[in-house]
């Protein structure tokens, strides 16, 4: 039943010739949150009204005799729910998009279930809620137009039927009605979740489409008559399909195996098996390779008299409006929850509806922004705040740690006087291990440091890694020191204690010539970078494994010894900002030296290190802190990297695995076919880890196929590959790497 016009509605969507229009008149049973009906009866049993009214009508009656409050704080208690998980339509269209890649959705739904199941399946999108967003639609990837706004900006809801009559006639967002006309008169759509005798679903196409679709167009609702179903067809070129809208997801699903946009390709199978064969089409870059950043800088300005001001910019964008933020967030007080802590940030950060809104079009653009905070000279003491707990509340119980996730890097922002080049660098990096351990340290209260298990601790974070260590053993003096980085390093890697006075700015405790304690300053420190950044520009990055290295001088800007580094030309300093746990830092070093020589984006690799932190519940994820002058956080290629089958990776760890242990193998074979279920994901993965697709039984059952593919993939010494192709895809997945670290501790090692 309904086999051509599925097979219709397949075919349009590869040709980008369709599109998706998503209402909220879906039962909760398959969305995941109450339907637009059921929303309208309980508000109106809630205000002592009839039940039967449409929503748009009861909420108009209750604003009538009273205010948009009323049923405004109904509705964001009904759709951000704790715990709200989206519902099984929302999770198959999130993989329909995934597959399809459909140029436009819109939706007339208030809530975020779509976003969030696009989230997990790793679906980037502009989603756009406001008319400002659009000129910063990226046209590379899918929008979200939410037409009738979103529970978590009030502003932008459209519920009244004032409201609804607004929005047609112009007079409400009126470049995104625009939008959608333009979808209606240019494609075909393709309608769920709209009751098609709901009158004001009639108003809609009216006003919009002009009363006939110029394209054919369709709609899944299963509860017309046949009757009903002919005059559609005939009054206004829609076919309805009578079915479960999750039945003609699934159908089309079924049905996916789409060629890549632009040129028709040859199939996976068959570039396998003749290595001339291109699977790339012509002018389009491969996907997930590397994601594409949008710059967003967020500066703070000194205090004035309405708190301190929050500039936000993107790169080609428009100036947004200067917003405020309230000044007693000085001095920040923690508390026991990271999470709690980072919400509390986040809403002191953008309490200002300007700065709000101007976060909300900026993401609007692409949800994968490049984060500098740029703290102004005038207003050192914001430094002290631990913004790398910034955390973006998603839904009810669910956030984005904005310093932690791969979508958007981040920074403390110092700009750089002038341009400069990405340097190319040949592996392995030469990274200086620096510890002192003068004596004396008890007279200024502070523990001796055991050198040799601290240098432990360095190799093990970066065993199998393209790196190469160079162990300082003669004391520690600051003379020494600049001595022994003349004969290049591209890391200094320094471990010992950090102290810091009001008068005099951070020091590090370093040695004399007799051994004993010399507090090298920060101007003395930074004069001799300095000098040697003048000298050669090879030392990249500066890693501060050191007991508030990170602490700003609150009277002067710029006076904390990781500020005043990056100040003299270092490109990025890593400093902790507290003390820090034993393998919490070795965890985060291991990770971000790992994903820094794949990449060579120092904010990036921070991010996904402080990802790794967290998913394996370690404390102080948040501590280490990244200055850089580096606008793209480019901080070098590495030119045994440039070919995609020669990188080292986090993963690469010594000798190459022949097999896996049978438990973690269960749990990585679980797992994988959780993230690719289907054939055609699961040969996209085999073609780019270069296994044999040609020795492996694809099944339709996913565990099936995957535990094949791990046996292939163990035969032929692929499991390091296979692993890292993942790890693009999903470098924040908790699961993937604890998995990882059962390998480490296994004893397994990857390479390629």
């Amino acid at each position: 039943m309904y086999e051509q016009e599925l097979a219709e509605i397949f075919e349009k969507l590869k040709r980008e010739s369709l599109t998706v229009f998503v209402g909220s008149d879906l039962p909760e049973a398959l969305a995941g949150l109450p339907g637009r009906q059921a929303l309208a009866d309980a508000l109106a049993a809630q205000e002592g009204m009839a039940p039967g009214l449409r929503l748009a009508a009861v909420a108009q009656q209750v604003m009538n005799r009273g205010s948009r409050w009323d049923f405004t704080s109904f509705l964001i208690q009904a759709l951000e729910p704790d715990g709200v998980v989206p519902g099984p339509f929302y999770q198959k269209l999130a993989r329909l998009v995934q597959s399809a890649r459909p140029a436009l959705i819109i939706t007339t739904a208030y809530h975020r279930l779509l976003e969030l199941a696009l989230q997990h399946q790793g679906v980037a999108c502009n989603s756009v809620v406001r008319d400002e967003a659009i000129p910063f639609i990226d046209p590379r990837r899918t929008t979200l137009l939410k037409l009738y706004g979103e529970i978590q900006q009030v502003d932008t809801l459209v519920v009244t039927e004032q409201d609804q009559n607004a929005l047609l006639r112009g007079r409400d967002k009126p470049d995104m009605v625009d939008e959608v006309r333009h979808a209606f008169r240019r494609t075909g759509l393709l309608f769920f979740g709209y009751d098609l005798r709901d009158p004001a679903v009639g108003t809609l196409f009216d006003e919009v489409a002009g009363n006939r679709f110029q394209a054919r167009s369709y709609a899944v609702w299963p509860d017309l008559s046949q009757r009903e179903m002919e005059s559609f067809e005939r009054n206004r070129g829609l076919t309805v399909l009578a079915m479960d809208p999750v039945s003609v997801v699934q159908a089309l699903l079924d049905d996916v195996n789409v060629a890549p946009k632009g040129k028709i390709t040859p199939s996976v199978a068959e570039a396998i098996e003749n290595p001339e064969v291109d699977c790339t089409p012509q002018n389009e870059t491969p996907q997930r390779q590397q994601k594409d950043y949008v710059d967003l800088e967020i500066r703070l300005l000194g205090k004035r008299e309405f708190g301190y001001p929050v500039e936000v910019s993107v790169a080609g964008g428009p100036d947004f409006q200067r917003g405020y933020m309230d000044s007693g967030i000085i001095p920040w007080i923690s508390t026991s929850s990271p999470e709690q802590d980072g919400e509390r940030l986040f809403a002191l950060l953008v309490q200002d509806w300007r700065t709000r809104s101007a976060w909300d079009q900026a993401k609007g653009y692409s949800t994968q922004r490049r984060i500098r905070l740029h703290i102004d000279e005038d207003a050192p003491e914001l430094d002290s705040v631990p913004w790398e707990l910034l955390r973006e509340p998603i839904a009810a119980g669910v956030g984005q740690a904005v310093a932690a996730s791969s979508d958007t890097p981040f920074s403390r922002y110092l700009p750089a006087p002038h341009p400069r080049n990405i340097p190319r660098i040949d592996l392995p990096l030469r990274i200086l291990i620096a510890i002192a351990n003068p004596s004396g340290l008890d007279h200024y209260n502070l523990q001796p440091i055991d050198v040799e298990e601290e240098y432990r601790n360095v190799q093990q974070a970066t065993t199998g890694l393209a790196v190469s260590l160079v162990k300082m053993d003669e004391r520690l003096t600051l003379v020494a020191l600049q001595r022994e980085l003349r004969n290049g390093y591209d890391v200094l890697h320094f471990v010992g204690h950090g102290m810091y006075s009001k008068s005099r700015g951070s020091a590090l405790a370093l040695s004399d010539e007799d051994g004993e304690v010399a507090l090298a300053h920060e101007n003395s420190l930074a004069e001799m970078i300095g000098n040697l950044r003048a000298d050669s520009e090879r030392l990249r990055l500066m890693y501060l494994s050191s007991c508030r290295t990170a602490v700003p001088n609150a009277r002067l800007a710029f006076r904390s010894l990781a500020s005043m580094l990056v100040r003299v030309g270092v490109p990025a300093v890593i400093a902790m900002q507290d003390t820090i746990e034993v393998t919490t830092a070795r965890e985060f070093a291991a990770t971000f030296y790992g994903r820094l020589l794949v990449h060579g984006q120092v904010d990036l690799a921070a991010n996904e290190a402080r990802s790794t932190i967290a998913a394996a519940s370690l404390p102080g994820s948040a501590i280490p802190v990244l200055y850089m002058r580096l606008s793209d956080g480019h901080l070098f290629r590495a030119n045994s990297t440039a070919d995609r089958g020669s990188r080292t990776t986090m993963n690469s760890i010594g000798p190459q695995v022949a097999r896996l242990d049978a438990n973690t193998r269960v749990a990585l074979r679980e797992l994988l076919a959780d993230l690719y279920p289907d054939i055609d994901s699961a040969r996209r993965i085999v073609a780019d880890a270069r296994l044999g697709a040609h020795r492996i039984a694809f099944s339709g059952n996913a565990t099936n196929t995957w535990h094949a593919i791990l046996t292939e993939a163990e035969t032929t010494n692929g499991v390091a590959r296979l692993v890292d192709v993942v790890l693009r895809e999903y470098a924040d997945n908790p699961l993937l790497i604890k998995v990882i670290n059962a390998i480490r501790a296994d004893g397994g090692n990857l390479v390629n």
